[in-house]
């Protein structure tokens, strides 16, 4: 049986790290710490001052929320 031009299995995965999956890691993980900070910032931002009160008297009374007036703030 002649096998010659058939497909050859892949070689086996190097041992440890390669410096590729490192530079990916440490992207990654800068990246989600980087996307932490900024939704924590973006959380501790002050309200537009009169629309906490609206939305707090709305969410008191049950009212529906108007899309129209959100879009204005």
């Amino acid at each position: 049986m002649d096998l010659t031009g058939a497909n050859r299995s892949v070689p086996p995965l190097p041992e440890g790290f390669t410096a590729k999956g490192i530079v990916a890691l440490v992207f990654s993980a800068l990246s989600a710490v980087l996307g932490m900070v900024v939704i924590g910032w973006y959380g501790s931002m002050p309200i537009v001052s009169g629309a906490k009160e609206e939305e707090t008297e709305k969410v008191a009374t049950g009212a529906e929320v108007d899309a129209a007036a959100l879009k204005d703030l």
